[in-house]
């Protein structure tokens, strides 16, 4: 199984220019979508904050991975969306010594692909590829559900009326540089130790013995003021992580009970409906979480969340008294689950028969 995994990786590995500056190129190496996981936050902090909070989640993932890249990009003044790519120890134990760029395969794709164009990425796993007006990157498996790209363009609320384009990497990375901005090499550079064993002679033997302890005394002061450097810091950050609690806490209770409150309310205004809403928990409970529901006579619109919003489409369209279920706005992905609202029309009588 190794050995097959590395003849696959290294069959992988590109090494391809970059456009860096005007006369300039870098040699990069590009990792394939199923050898990551992404994760993406929102946050809301000053310039200066920005890394700390980037160096924290990093340090977070590489509890569990050995290889984490991030990139920052900029939604508004104090706000700003980090993206991290943790990449599977399978993947980093084949990667080359000393320095050398990833990228990861979606976040290339975003400077190759044009907005509002749907792309067939070819590959042992094909996938759809679109880029939205407001440059927002939305894939899919082509599998399942998802084969017809009508059906995926209706799920993301793109309105997109050009066929489809095939797109093939490695065709793209041979035949011409991809331009990257300078600043995205930032959290796209990794490090790997070149292990050697060493032979030490006579003199190399005196010299360890002098350097290592004056080295060791370096090294455990370095440790001690970092230590105590970042135990502040996460004081600082625990104290600001509490208050954050209560007060999304307290917000959380007073929209708990504005929703019970109006929930009762609707209940003893529309008893016939209170059938329907059963039906919805029934049939939703277990996989997804209604945050919304709105109700306009027979037309019924859900907003909420789930891991995947097209089972959630697909379980509302095989019920006989609901028809015209649709995504009316962009299936959005937050802290990796997928937010969505969704139309549909409810006809109890064709139920009933």
């Amino acid at each position: 199984m190794i050995e097959k995994l590395r003849a696959i990786l290294q069959g992988q590995w590109l090494s391809m220019q970059i456009e860096q500056a005007e006369h300039s190129t870098v040699l990069f190496n590009y990792i394939h979508r199923q050898y990551y996981t992404e994760f993406t936050k929102d946050v809301a902090v000053s310039w200066n904050e920005l890394y700390q909070v980037i160096k924290n989640e990093k340090m977070m993932l590489e509890q569990r991975f050995s290889t984490v890249l991030w990139r920052v990009a900029k939604l508004s003044n104090d706000k700003y969306r980090i993206q991290l790519a943790a990449v599977s120890a399978e993947y980093s134990a084949f990667l080359p010594k000393g320095f050398c760029i990833l990228i990861p395969e979606t976040w290339l794709l975003t400077f190759i692909v044009q907005p509002e164009q749907l792309f067939r990425v070819e590959g042992s796993e094909p996938y759809w590829v679109y880029k939205s007006d407001t440059h927002t990157l939305h894939t899919t498996a082509i599998r399942g559900l998802m084969q017809p790209e009508r059906i995926f363009l209706d799920a993301i609320g793109a309105n997109n009326s050009q066929p489809s384009q095939l797109l093939s990497l490695n065709e793209i990375l041979l035949s011409r540089p991809v331009p990257l901005p300078w600043y995205e090499l930032i959290g796209l550079v990794h490090w790997k130790k070149n292990v050697q064993q060493k032979n030490y002679g006579s003199f190399a033997a005196l010299f360890k013995f002098f350097a290592l302890p004056i080295a060791a005394y370096c090294v455990a002061l370095t440790i001690g003021i970092s230590w105590y450097e970042s135990r502040l810091q996460g004081q600082v950050t625990e104290l600001r992580t509490q208050l954050n609690t209560v007060a999304q806490q307290q917000n959380k209770l007073d929209v708990k009970a504005r929703i019970t409150n109006d929930y009762y309310q609707q209940i003893d205004r529309f008893p016939a409906q209170s059938n329907l809403l059963h039906k919805l928990s029934s049939l939703l409970g277990d996989i997804a979480a209604l945050q919304r529901l709105d109700i306009s006579g027979s037309i019924i619109v859900l907003t909420g969340s789930a891991k995947s919003a097209t089972d959630v489409l697909s379980v509302l369209s095989q019920q006989p008294d609901i028809s015209e279920v649709k995504f009316d706005q962009g299936v959005q992905s937050v802290n990796g689950r997928e937010q969505f609202v969704i139309s549909l029309v409810h006809k109890p009588d064709q139920g009933a028969e």
